[in-house]
Formats: structure tokens, sequence, C-alpha cells
């Protein structure tokens, strides 16, 4: 997770694909930032699953905190998983499994 949160630090403006996305900043304890997050889950979920499997082993990632061509990247401050599921779950049915974790890069935290 680390060499993939460089990896983003490192990447071109347009190298968003369909298996990873990033947002710079994002309050994952707002409404707001929970409905986004939702969104970006329901999205990679409803990819092709033979489409999907090309990249990562069919797996998709959303970096939070993170985004190509800062000096200084924002971080994310930390939601505790066992508050953010329940939220989360209202909008997403059981057949999405999707994980919350956090990366240290030196003295940032990572989503």
């Amino acid at each position: 997770m680390v060499q993939l949160v460089n990896a983003v630090l490192q990447a071109g403006g347009t190298d968003e694909a369909r298996w990873i996305e990033w947002k710079g900043t994002l309050d994952l304890s707002s409404a707001a930032g929970q409905h986004h997050l939702v969104r970006q889950i329901q999205g990679f979920a409803n990819r092709d699953p033979d489409f999907a499997a090309r990249w990562a082993g069919g797996y998709a990632y959303l970096i939070v905190g993170a985004e190509p061509g800062v000096g200084q990247p924002a971080g994310v401050s930390t939601v505790d998983a066992a508050t953010l599921e329940p939220q989360l779950g209202k909008w997403l049915p059981d057949e999405i499994t999707w994980n919350l974790d956090y990366v240290r890069i030196g003295t940032q935290m990572f989503s």
C-alpha cells in the first residue's frame, strides 16, 4: 500500500484509471465525504468482472489524501472503521466488499 500511495504521488494528472482513483482531500467523517466514497465504491463494483480482472487482480483502489504534483500531500484524518462501515453500509449492498486501510508515510496518513 505504501508503494501504491507513493506511485500516486509520482503519477501524472491523467493517470487515473478504471482500477484506481485518488482524492487529494476528502473528509471521511462528513456526509459529503461518505457519499463520495459510496459512489466510488459502487462504481468500482459495477465494472465488468472480466474487464476489471485485467488490473490489480480485479481489485480497485481509492487513495485519499494523495494526488500527483503537490509538494506536500494533504493526507487524511483517520476515522475508525467501526464508525465508517455502518454509515456506508446503509447505502452499499452486502455483495459489495471493501476495506478501509490507512498507510503512514512520514508524518502523513493516507487511506
